[in-house]
């Protein structure tokens, strides 16, 4: 309908949004450096799973 957003559209707005906030575009989860910069470095070993 009017004001709908198209399916590859909306993804693409997701994966650069994952982007900017500093996580893996592919899966939303926080990159390493992301997690380190939060002071959340032990994290990185159950994230990267």
């Amino acid at each position: 309908g009017q004001g709908a957003i198209n399916k590859k559209d909306f993804k693409k707005a997701i994966r650069l949004r994952y982007e900017l906030m500093g996580w893996n575009p592919d899966n939303g989860i926080p990159t390493p450096a992301k997690l380190i910069e939060l002071g959340l470095d032990w994290l990185i070993e159950e994230v990267s799973r």
